[in-house]
């Protein structure tokens, strides 16, 4: 499968108004982290992708976690879109892993700190 965009933004919280209001508003961005990610392909179904045990976020100090929730707003088989949602951690840098996304073993994101 190989894709033409892999697209991930960590959510402020105005971002995430714009997205989809009534979706957007399953997410509490005080208590919780939302990154918005977009995935485009050619050929294949990206509805295979399992989005609640393939992703991970990784933070600074070294801890890992899955989310805790995917909000699809998008669902064509070549053109995915949804919201991660993770447990919010300290305001450090991040890093999202998407792992075995379009055949590739693990597919690496950084953000910097947040505000």
């Amino acid at each position: 499968m190989r894709l033409r965009a892999v697209r991930p933004v960590l959510v402020a919280a105005g971002r995430l108004k714009s997205v989809d209001p009534v979706k957007s508003s399953l997410v509490d961005l005080g208590t919780k982290v939302a990154i918005i990610l977009t995935i485009d392909k050619h050929h294949g179904d990206l509805r295979n992708f399992d989005f609640a045990l393939n992703p991970r976020l990784e933070w600074q100090d070294g801890v890992e976690e899955r989310p805790v929730g995917w909000i699809p707003t998008s669902e064509d088989s070549h053109h995915v879109e949804g919201i991660l949602v993770f447990t919010r951690k300290p305001r450090t840098a991040t890093t999202l892993a998407l792992r075995g996304l379009g055949g590739v073993a693990e597919r690496v994101f950084e953000f910097p700190a947040q505000e």
